[in-house]
């Protein structure tokens, strides 16, 4: 992944761990046949961990999909794990 661009950790409820969330610095998709961006994105806890990219037509929408994917991610994590993290005003404003 490349270098973080932004970074936040938030943490376990009932536990001393954290899940850890970053977003790279949006770059030009080489898969792209015209001027699309990408950023790689990563959340990580105890026992899981997953990289992925998020891509937009331009660098702040990959960005805010990326946030969007991670916000899934998160759900998928406390799935997986049974564990709750305590993050907040992590919601859409158009629901």
């Amino acid at each position: 992944m490349s270098k973080a661009m932004i970074k936040a950790t938030y943490p376990l409820i009932d536990t001393k761990d954290f899940v850890e969330i970053s977003i790279g610095q949006p770059e030009r998709d080489p898969k792209s046949s015209h001027e699309d961006r990408r950023c790689a994105c990563k959340i990580s806890g105890p026992t899981y961990e997953k990289i992925f990219y998020a891509h937009g037509i331009d660098e702040i929408q990959c960005v805010w999909i990326g946030l969007r994917q991670i916000r899934v991610e998160i759900a998928e994590f406390e799935k997986k794990t049974n564990m709750k993290c305590e993050y907040r005003y992590f919601q859409d404003f158009e629901e």
